[in-house]
This record gives C-alpha cells, structure tokens and sequence, in this order.
C-alpha cells in the first residue's frame, strides 16, 4: 500500500514539474520578446527621431519639468511638419508606453527628448537593465550612454539616454 502510494505522489509531483517548467520558462521568452519589442521599435525608434529632428528642427522646445507633456505635444507636431515618422505606440500619444507583461506590473511609461539626450521615466528594474545591455553592450547603469537613477514611484528608475 505505501508503495503505491508513494509512487502516485511521485508521478504527481513528476508531472507538476513537466507542466510548471514549460509554463515558466515560456512566459519568461515571451516577456524577454516584449522587453525586445520595445527597445527595438519605441527606445530605438524615438533615438531616430531625435536624430532626424536634430538634422531637419533648428530648435528643440524647451523642457519644463510640469510642462513636459506640452513640449512633448510640440516635438510630435514639429516631428509631423518634418515629415519625421513618429514609433507607433498602442497609447494616445506616440511618447508614452504600456508594457504590460507576464505576471508583472504594466510598467507605463514616457519619454522625453531633449537635445542632447532622451529620458525615459517609469522603467522596472529588468527593462532598464534590458535597455542597458542593448544600448552599452552591458549591464553597468552607472557607466555608458544609458545610466539609470531611481525612480520616485517604488520600483521604477528613470532611464537617461546620451544622444
């Protein structure tokens, strides 16, 4: 009878193990696919526009820190008179962000570009570090054209690319 028993809550734990593993590795590759996606097509999306209105915009908008959403309606609309394609973004604005990941907060988050640099607020702690690597080559926040410093909200950090 034990041994029968004990073999039953062996096969049950076994087959736990099976189904768990998948499960947690594959919602690991797929948030490691969304970290990829937003670096790819909104981070670096946004460096090429900073570029492009660098070249084509005589003068960036001054950024205020409570008027940072209006100098980031007038880059959008001096990008548009520019003819510069804006990172499209499944938010109102294309500056601002939703990460929203496997079993992990919505990581909301905005962009702002100033001449010689873009910041980035409201990263968590593995996007940032994700952003550093594929920015600096390696995960150092203190060195490199991508450092980080943290954020007022707990658990963020606020990102500060070097154009």
């Amino acid at each position: 009878m034990w041994a029968k028993l004990t073999k039953r809550i062996f096969y049950i734990c076994f087959y736990t193990a099976f189904i768990f593993i998948p499960v947690w590795a594959g919602g690991k590759l797929i948030n490691l696919t969304l970290d990829q996606i937003f670096i790819s097509r909104f981070v670096v999306g946004w460096q090429q526009v900073a570029r492009n209105l660098e070249e084509r915009v005589p003068e960036l908008p001054p950024m205020k820190n409570h008027q940072l959403v209006a100098g980031m309606n007038r880059i959008e609309q001096l990008a548009a008179l520019a003819s510069i394609t804006l990172p499209v973004t499944k938010t109102k604005h294309s500056y601002t962000y939703l990460l929203k990941k496997i079993n992990q907060p919505v990581e909301k988050i905005f962009l702002v570009v100033e001449p010689t640099r873009m910041i980035i607020y409201g990263l968590r702690k593995q996007t940032m570090r994700r952003i550093d690597k594929h920015i600096d080559g390696t995960e150092n926040i203190h060195a490199g054209s991508f450092q980080a410093i943290q954020g007022k909200s707990k658990g963020t950090y606020i990102g500060i690319l070097q154009l």
